[in-house]
């Protein structure tokens, strides 16, 4: 069942973008937040899971490309409806703090 790990990855990023835009002081909205994650957070889960069950492939391969789909598409959502100055700076700064973050614990877990 794929749901259970989808919501964990969901609320986990949720919680570490949240704490990081927070720490830097970036004017984004739980709501606006949320509404971000909930367009990419699922997507690049689904397609990840997909692709590395259906091809043999380094798990680097499949997720960099969609790291790179979620940091241009919430890029998107925060150059138009938030205030951040440099939105792109705060997509790709909360992605790798949420990405490099998550992939820490499971190396210690």
């Amino acid at each position: 069942m794929i749901i259970i790990p989808m919501l964990i990855s969901l609320s986990a990023t949720l919680i570490l973008e949240f704490i990081y835009t927070r720490i830097l002081k970036y004017d984004i909205s739980l709501r606006l937040l949320l509404a971000a994650n909930l367009l990419t957070n699922p997507a690049v889960n689904l397609m990840y899971h997909i692709i590395s069950s259906e091809i043999a492939v380094n798990t680097w391969a499949v997720k960099l490309p969609l790291e790179i789909g979620a940091v241009s598409a919430e890029y998107l959502i925060f150059r138009k409806y938030s205030d951040v100055k440099n939105p792109l700076a705060c997509s790709v700064g909360m992605n790798a703090f949420s990405f490099f973050t998550g992939y820490i614990i499971q190396i210690i877990l």
